[in-house]
């Protein structure tokens, strides 16, 4: 029976063999995770440190010995954007369709409230129709549209910008909310730089 974990720096081990194999079948998988198992050095000692970060947390669904798929969650250390987070989720290839990631979004929404964590984040390539549709079904909206975000070979590939928002909207009771609509048409006002014909 599969399970949700959560991946520790001793567990480097195992999740190593899941990213390789991740990274065999999708171009789009972490940066930093792709550096490690890159490492000519050694991969693993690479992976274990980038667990060892406290603003970072893997979780992962384990189904005996077998790693099905892992979610990052990645914080911010900004205090100004400490209430934020971004994810990054992968699920194997023989086990997509089968409320894995699903499962994983779950868990990392209860980890981030665990942690004061109110707002998650993600970019998702236009390609990935599933990847939409999970986290368009699980409450995430899209709030952007980056044009050629990504080039593979020598396709462009645009990426949709989503968030999720996780508090309740009366956390901003008693408290000041600056939104794009207070600060002007282009989101910053005269008072952000002073006067507006001073740029």
């Amino acid at each position: 029976m599969s399970k949700i974990i959560k991946i520790m720096p001793e567990d480097a081990g195992r999740l190593l063999p899941l990213i390789t194999q991740l990274s065999r079948e999708s171009d789009f998988i972490p940066e930093l995770f792709r550096e490690a198992i890159m490492s000519k050095a050694d991969p693993e000692n690479m992976l274990r440190a980038l667990l060892k970060q406290n603003h970072m947390t893997v979780l992962a669904e384990e189904d005996g010995e077998v790693m099905n798929g892992y979610l990052l969650l990645q914080g911010n250390r900004l205090p100004q954007a400490m209430h934020r987070a971004e994810i990054m989720l992968a699920v194997r290839g023989d086990r997509r369709r089968q409320g894995c990631g699903r499962r994983l979004v779950h868990a990392a929404e209860v980890q981030a409230k665990e942690k004061g964590i109110v707002r998650l984040e993600l970019t998702v390539a236009s390609v990935n129709r599933p990847a939409m549709l999970l986290f368009g079904t699980s409450g995430y909206r899209v709030e952007g549209i980056r044009r050629g975000a990504l080039k593979v070979g020598e396709t462009w590939i645009d990426t949709f910008y989503m968030a999720k928002w996780l508090g309740s909207d009366e956390k901003f009771s008693g408290e000041k909310r600056l939104s794009a609509a207070d600060t002007g048409e282009n989101g910053y006002g005269s008072s952000f730089f002073g006067r507006e014909d001073s740029v």
